[in-house]
């Protein structure tokens, strides 16, 4: 809001636009955070699509995961996903960060099983 706030000093319509919210006299607008985390959760889905697109459409990839506990002791697993571009030239290797996954069990059992489920959701794997 802040960012939005600042662009007002220098756009009018913007600003009408900002003064017009604060007044209350326009409710339906598009800088609510319920709006705010609907677009970025939009991009993110648009951006995971097209990141697994890539990595299907690599011949090889391979997968990174890193677990750690965050400050309230609760123990994320990272999924990183590295494939090889050969439609790009010269043929390059790319990491693309897909996910921070909750895990409540670091048990290799555990993790294999909730990285067969992530990679069955994401159709990279179609059976194990």
């Amino acid at each position: 809001m802040s960012l939005i706030e600042l662009l007002a000093k220098f756009d009018p319509v913007m600003q009408e636009h900002v003064k017009r919210i604060k007044k209350g006299d326009l409710h339906n607008h598009y800088l609510s955070k319920t709006i705010q985390n609907e677009l970025i959760e939009l991009l993110t889905s648009q951006i995971k699509i097209i990141i697994l697109k890539k990595v299907k459409d690599a011949k090889y990839f391979s997968i990174y995961l890193d677990c750690t506990s965050d400050v309230s002791y609760q123990e994320q697993m990272t999924l990183i996903l590295r494939c090889v571009d050969t439609f790009s030239c010269p043929v390059k290797i790319e990491e693309y960060f897909l996910e921070l996954l909750q895990v409540n069990d670091t048990t290799g059992k555990c993790l294999f099983e909730e990285l067969t489920r992530v990679l069955k959701n994401m159709t990279l794997i179609l059976m194990i």
